[in-house]
């Protein structure tokens, strides 16, 4: 169960930074230079609907995993509340900011993204588009955050 409950992680990891990384430089240049401004706005209103419905069941999935695998290494849920050591610290610091990451993309996926694609001027929609790729490179690299801390629970 332990195994599975890893790959079911690092895939979502991977799903999920994937995701990120594939829509920043693949899917937004090449809509940049392909389409007109309404077809963007639709696809891109379209594709970040879709990955936010896969991104959001990534991100519980893999916080009930990460939560189980903390199990199967020793942490329990009251060692994170008043526990101390060196996995306990690392696991602690990894849901504070897996916590981060949720509320950065609860902000991006449900209010800044939205409000982007449905702006009612253009100098508002560019304003909003600029904050909404500022906050989606921070998430990113809050990620990537999160799979280097990954590694230290795991590898110490």
């Amino acid at each position: 169960m332990y195994r599975i409950s890893v790959f079911v992680h690092l895939l979502g990891a991977c799903v999920w930074i994937g995701g990120m990384i594939f829509l920043a430089a693949v899917v937004l240049p090449g809509l940049r230079r392909a389409v007109d401004e309404d077809t963007r706005r639709a696809i891109l209103a379209d594709a970040g609907y879709r990955f936010r419905t896969i991104g959001w069941i990534v991100l519980v999935a893999m916080l009930v995993t990460g939560l189980y695998n903390l199990a199967v290494r020793g942490v329990s849920l009251g060692m994170l509340l008043s526990g101390s050591g060196d996995l306990v610290d690392r696991a602690r610091w990894k849901l504070g900011l897996m916590t981060t990451v949720m509320i950065v993309s609860a902000v991006h996926d449900f209010w800044l993204g939205p409000r982007a694609v449905d702006a009612a001027t253009e100098t508002e929609r560019d304003r909003l588009r600029r904050a909404a790729s500022w906050v989606g490179r921070v998430n990113l690299l809050l990620a990537l955050l999160l799979v280097w801390l990954g590694l230290r629970i795991v590898r110490g």
